[in-house]
């Protein structure tokens, strides 16, 4: 690991009241020094003293550069573990960059995406699980994202794999043992071994699905709006979003592209897209409008399917439904405040199991009940928001399922020999070694922490 002094604002760039410029390795405290005069002409102390914050300014020789405040942080009781220091100056983009300029002049260099997670997770201060819930807090769209980022983050994630590691550990143990002295003390008692691992399997598999239903919280999921045109497919993504983010028109065929916002609806954030009118003719710009439709219909997660219920449903309104039945689907009847033309026994016919929702985007009359209809279409039966706790990303999920495929196979213990047993075991132990970084390569690690922002 790197053993030299990074710099980085860790603040957004740009104009802002305060930007917060972040310092961390062994010439953290000898920088300051050099760029820092305290105010009032107190002297700077010959031994710092750590979670302190000292008020003055940065200078360049005599030259004052900025008034601001500086917070002390001795290794190893800081967010890398290393002697830290983070300049609170002004958020101008002259005074930020000249502090910086100092600092990198004085013996720092520039760090790197997610260099200071980095070096927490490498200093041993938080594991890989941990370092990857602090992108989920800085990402969380939702409360309840925010809430399951910030529990991974004090390790409930990491926690279970412990636990799991801890009790295939002792297992192995048993087996090395008698791998060793079964000539001695007699052979592995198979039955208790697979209830052992039978056990670990289920709490695995549970940790699973609790983590896959967490994802949908912290990444979100996509929900497309399709219909003809001039159904009322842009006036819904303007109820939803609580604003006008499309441009609603009589003129049939206005949406000629894919519009895209965030909502959040009982802390789950759905990224909705209106996509273009499907009609049967077309040419140019809309015609690659009604294409995107289609594939964003293939890549939704969920589909709301607009029909006007102000008049009588025809081909091309089954037809759309059609494609929609390969995906979950929600039909919603528009404009229920006029006197509805559809034909009842037609759309019973069509729409069997599907779910129905009548609104008016006009009054805004139905819209509870198409915000129960998609959390029921997503999480009916599946899991309770409060038994959330944690989110896995694909890595760790990927790392999960490599572990609980091993065990399954172990199931059936008593035609394979206890050396055979042991290195499935190990090589599960392995497996959630990636998910907590103790066993990852430094390359993944390296493209973990690039997606971090700098001065993360």
């Amino acid at each position: 690991m790197d053993k030299d002094t990074i710099c980085a604002l860790s603040t957004p760039y740009g104009i802002s009241g305060i930007g917060i410029i972040r310092l961390s390795g062994p010439e953290t405290f000898q920088i300051v020094k050099k760029i820092f005069k305290p105010a009032r002409r107190r002297k700077l102390p010959s031994v710092w003293e750590t979670h302190t914050v000292r008020y003055g300014h940065i200078v360049d020789g005599e030259k004052i550069v900025d008034e601001v405040l500086v917070t002390i942080m001795k290794s190893p009781s800081s967010y890398t573990r290393e002697d830290m220091a983070e300049i609170g100056c002004h958020g101008g983009i002259a005074a930020i960059k000249s502090v910086i300029a100092l600092c990198l002049r004085n013996g720092a260099r520039f760090a790197e995406p997610g260099e200071f997670t980095k070096r927490a997770f490498l200093n041993g201060r938080i594991d890989l699980a941990q370092a990857e819930s602090i992108l989920e807090v800085i990402n969380a769209k939702t409360e309840k994202s925010l809430e399951i980022a910030v529990n991974q983050l004090t390790g409930s994630l990491s926690v279970r794999i412990s636990e799991f590691r801890k009790k295939l550990l002792n297992i192995l143990t048993m087996l090395d043992y008698d791998i060793d002295f079964s000539e001695d003390y007699g052979e592995i008692k198979k039955d208790n071994l697979y209830n052992q691992l039978n056990s670990i399997v289920v709490e695995m598999q549970q940790v699973l699905q609790t983590g896959q239903a967490g994802r949908i919280f912290t990444q979100g999921l996509k929900i497309a709006i399709t219909g003809k045109p001039n159904v009322g497919k842009s006036s819904l993504l303007n109820l939803l979003v609580e604003e006008d983010k499309a441009i609603v028109s009589e003129i049939p065929g206005t949406t000629r592209d894919s519009i895209e916002a965030i909502i959040n609806i009982q802390g789950v954030p759905f990224t909705i897209v209106d996509t273009a009118g499907i009609r049967h003719h077309g040419s140019g710009i809309e015609k690659i409008g009604v294409e995107r439709a289609k594939k964003w219909m293939k890549k939704a997660d969920m589909i709301l399917v607009v029909f006007d219920s102000a008049r009588p449903l025809d081909n091309l309104d089954l037809q759309i439904l059609k494609e929609a039945k390969n995906k979950p689907h929600i039909i919603v009847l528009n404009k229920c405040d006029l006197q509805s033309r559809l034909d009842k026994k037609i759309l019973h016919e069509n729409v069997i199991d599907s779910p129905v929702v009548k609104i008016s985007c006009l009054t805004g009359q139905g819209l509870n009940q198409l915000h129960s209809a998609i959390m029921e279409n997503f999480y009916s039966g599946f899991c309770q928001m409060e038994d959330i706790q944690f989110a896995l990303n694909l890595r760790q999920q990927n790392s999960l399922e490599k572990a609980i495929k091993t065990l399954e196979e172990l199931r059936n213990v008593s035609n394979k020999s206890t050396d055979i047993v042991a290195e499935m075991v190990r090589y599960s132990i392995l497996c959630l070694d990636e998910i907590s970084g103790n066993n990852i390569s430094d390359q993944v690690i390296d493209e973990i922490f690039s997606r971090f922002c700098i001065g993360k």
